[in-house]
């Protein structure tokens, strides 16, 4: 994947995942970052959950973050997860992207980039090329 990334120079990288409803308070759950390494989950509605992808991929990215879209595995309703692969679709870079899905989802965006920034912060990783605490000139975007 690393190298398709390498090859490709995606100015959007999206992973979308499903999960069984029992895995739901651990990938929200506020200790996430303690127990796995990686910040909670936000839910913006219906089980749709987005967040970052993982500090393995980060460094790789042009345009971080990489975004993950976590669905419950059999949903019934999937005309809210089309919607944001759309805006994704629809969107020429990560930061528009990121503005549309504010726009949409005003508070659970901005917790998410919040408690992204927060992340790289802690970690001081590169992302992107570029050392993290940088993310929210990267983004254009106050969390």
């Amino acid at each position: 994947m690393i190298a398709l990334i390498g090859e490709v120079k995606p100015q959007i990288y999206v992973e979308l995942h499903c999960y069984r409803p029992t895995a739901y308070t651990a990938l929200t759950v506020n200790e996430r970052r303690i127990r796995k390494g990686v910040p909670p989950l936000v839910d913006l509605g219906n089980g749709l959950l987005m967040g970052s992808t993982s500090h393995h991929v980060l460094p790789f990215l042009l345009a971080p973050p990489g975004i993950l879209l976590e669905v419950p595995c059999k949903h019934e309703r999937r005309d809210d997860a089309l919607a944001i692969l759309r805006i994704l679709r629809d969107s020429d870079d990560v930061i528009g992207a990121i503005r549309s899905l504010r726009s949409k989802y005003p508070e659970q965006v901005s917790r998410a980039i919040r408690l992204y920034l927060e992340w790289i912060a802690h970690y001081n990783f590169k992302v992107g090329g570029k050392v993290g605490g940088e993310e929210d000139k990267i983004l254009g975007t106050q969390a």
